[in-house]
Order: C-alpha cells, then structure tokens, then sequence
C-alpha cells in the first residue's frame, strides 16, 4: 500500500487499509481516486456490507472519484514516478 501524507504534511508509511478508513473518516485525509479503485480494491468474496461500507466512502466530502482517460491517467503515471523517484532518494518505503 502506498505511503500518505496528511493535509499537515506528516507521512504515513504504509498503513492498513482500516487505519486509512479511519483517518479518512476523522477527516484527516483528502483522497482522490479513480472509478477503476472500485475493480481494484473489492474482491470477489467480498460480502454485501463490506461492499456498502466501501461504497459509502466514496460518497464523503473529502472523497473525489474522477474518470480516467489517457490524459488522467498520464498524469497519474507523472505522480507515481515522482514520487517512487523521491522515496527511492529518501530512502522512504512507499510500497509494503
């Protein structure tokens, strides 16, 4: 999972997925995401609460979901380099 920052600029270094929705909730996190993170992140054995819980995520005021097309998703690939660029230089795990 990827490392975050906070609004604050504090890193987080690869949380679980229940301590990101939990600061997601407090608000803590501004998140943007992309309608493939639905395809990604729910499994198939995922049971119908799980599903909704996740959903209802998405409907949050710090939750932007954007559609993905070649431009979005060049940028996003610019993003990702940068940023597995700098932690390489940091020495900063981004990925568990």
């Amino acid at each position: 999972m990827l490392g975050l920052k906070t609004k604050n600029g504090l890193k987080v270094k690869c949380p679980d997925l229940v301590s990101v929705i939990r600061e997601i909730e407090k608000k803590k996190f501004s998140v943007t995401t992309s309608v493939i993170t639905i395809t990604e992140v729910l499994p198939v054995s995922s049971g119908p609460q799980v599903v909704m819980n996740f959903k209802k995520l998405f409907q949050r005021s710090n939750f932007q979901m954007i559609n993905v097309d070649e431009r979005v998703a060049s940028k996003a690939s610019e993003i990702r380099n940068h940023y597995v660029k700098e932690a390489k230089e940091k020495t900063i795990p981004w990925v568990c």
